[in-house]
């Protein structure tokens, strides 16, 4: 059996409260999974902090991290709904750029 295409999901939902994001997620990938799909979601990283470590340096580890699982998936899909002002979540469209740029599929969507 072919393995199933990777979805990137985008979006604000990474700084949702952990349970409204998990239950967020986890009805995305299902529905992901219906169409044939597997759904990565930003979180899908095993990272864990230190007290000590840095904003500077979590922040470039997250970016690598995300930045390794944008480079496992063939397409992304990105909630562009506007988030903490009036336009989409800025780390949600560099990710849309991020994928555009290496010629993979990008859909988005807006609650707004």
């Amino acid at each position: 059996m072919a393995k199933p295409k990777r979805i990137y999901l985008a979006g604000p939902e990474v700084f949702f409260p952990h349970e409204e994001h998990n239950a967020i997620v986890a009805e995305k990938k299902r529905l992901l999974r219906e169409a044939g799909y597997e759904g990565i979601d930003p979180l899908d990283t095993a990272l864990t902090f230190s007290d000590q470590e840095a904003k500077p340096a979590r922040g470039h580890r997250i970016y690598q991290a995300n930045r390794e699982l944008m480079d496992s998936c063939d397409a992304i899909i990105a909630n562009l709904t506007p988030f903490r002002g009036i336009s989409a979540d800025p780390g949600t469209v560099f990710e849309v750029g991020y994928m555009i740029g290496q010629g993979k599929a990008a859909f988005g969507f807006t609650m707004d």
